[in-house]
């Protein structure tokens, strides 16, 4: 796993960190940094693996777990070790998403009740939106052109599609019209998001627009309007300047051809 770093914040500002014994810390950091931990900090491992890798003896463990309770959860009739803040302290860019979905999918169906779990406490406790499985509208949306991107982003072929299927989800639940051009909208959501910004983002910029007395009024809010706004509303700045209405082109009068009925 290549993305993945540790809190030093933990040493000095998480009480119950601080309240944990040293055993206790030395198996917490463990869980979060070993080679099997995987982007979803849901992962398959043995007591037997922690205890060559860790040298705890394996009878310590089971208390040593329990003490980490709820912060780890241990499945041992499936050797399943869930931390359930890893996401929150792990993702830092959509790109991040992909890869916990590809993990959640790499899972036993007969450990979908976890995933289930660990989807909905990132949405609760976290606002983090997790694409996988029966929960996202699985039409295909295209997507013709390769993005360069820096690290924080994502491009094509790593999974930039599920992340626009998840947005159009979102915006299926908001209209109740079908879009009158899915291509450029597709196109606008793809952008926003190899720049760095994540499905719940752009839907919930879609919905402050839509709270505005000027974008209310118009009946079909894209996704090219809400690119437009993304930047300053994410950052906290408000909206960009709203459009300009057209002007109407002044009428020019020709003398002797002024236009009948009464003068002003």
């Amino acid at each position: 796993m290549s993305e993945r770093s540790w809190c030093t914040e933990s040493w000095t500002e998480s009480s119950w960190f601080q309240t944990l014994e040293p055993n206790e810390r030395y198996l917490f950091i463990y869980l979060c940094t070993n080679n099997h931990c995987k982007q979803a900090g849901l992962y398959y491992i043995t007591p037997h693996t922690i205890t060559f890798e860790t040298k705890i003896p394996q009878e310590d463990l089971p208390e040593l777990l329990k003490a980490l309770a709820p912060r780890v959860e241990w499945y041992p009739d499936r050797n399943l070790v869930w931390v359930r803040n890893f996401i929150k302290r792990q993702m830092k860019s959509p790109k991040f998403l992909i890869a916990i979905t590809k993990c959640l999918n790499d899972l036993k169906d007969r450990d979908k009740d976890v995933i289930k779990e660990l989807i909905q406490y990132n949405y609760d406790m976290h606002s983090i939106s997790i694409p996988y499985g029966d929960g996202i509208d699985m039409m295909y949306i295209p997507s013709n052109t390769n993005t360069s991107t820096n690290n924080n982003t994502i491009r094509e072929g790593e999974g930039v599609g599920l992340l626009i299927r998840q947005v159009w989800a979102g915006l299926g639940k908001r209209r109740n019209y079908k879009s009158p051009n899915s291509t450029k909208e597709s196109s606008a959501i793809k952008w926003m998001l190899v720049n760095g910004f994540t499905p719940d983002q752009i839907l919930g910029t879609y919905d402050k627009l839509k709270l505005d007395p000027f974008w209310a009024k118009i009946p079909h809010l894209d996704m090219q309007s809400v690119k437009k706004q993304i930047g300053a509303m994410v950052k906290g700045n408000g909206q960009k300047e709203r459009p300009k209405q057209k002007r109407r082109t002044p009428i020019t009068v020709i003398r002797g051809h002024e236009p009948l009925g009464p003068k002003a």
